[in-house]
């Protein structure tokens, strides 16, 4: 009972709808398509992650792009090989993520443009996206 009200919560937070959204041939009101309207996540969760997966990834495979003071930071907290291990694994969750939902719009009757909007979205964004692709999945049937 309480894990169902805790994904709720989840998704809740993770959602970000503009309030005066505009009406176009990819933003359909809610119900009236599977997988529609494509939404992102909370524009500061966007930011952490994009720019969380971005720092990792060059201090783990080109660290000299780095200003200097974040390269060293990073490499005072970890050493290259470690960031570079781990920056695989965030980019192959992600990835994994991007096809589970694709193929979760898919499945739910979502066009193709659909599917590759949540695909896309859940690969750069990461698990709100995901849960978001499930909310308009199910949301839409």
């Amino acid at each position: 009972r309480w894990r169902g009200a805790a994904w709720a919560q989840i998704v809740a937070v993770c959602r970000h709808r503009p309030p005066t959204a505009p009406q176009s041939a990819l933003r359909l009101p809610a119900g009236e398509r599977p997988g529609y309207p494509l939404v992102t996540p909370n524009p500061a969760w966007c930011v952490a992650a994009l720019g969380g997966l971005s720092y990792v990834t060059a201090l783990g495979f080109a660290p000299a792009a780095l200003p200097p003071p974040l390269a060293a930071l990073g490499a005072a907290a970890v050493a290259q090989s470690t960031a570079a291990s781990i920056a695989s694994v965030a980019w192959a969750v992600h990835v994994l993520e991007g096809a589970v939902a694709a193929a979760l719009v898919a499945r739910g009757g979502g066009d193709a443009a659909a599917a590759a909007w949540w695909g896309a979205s859940a690969v750069l964004f990461g698990f709100p996206a995901l849960l978001m692709a499930k909310a308009s999945v199910e949301d839409g049937q």
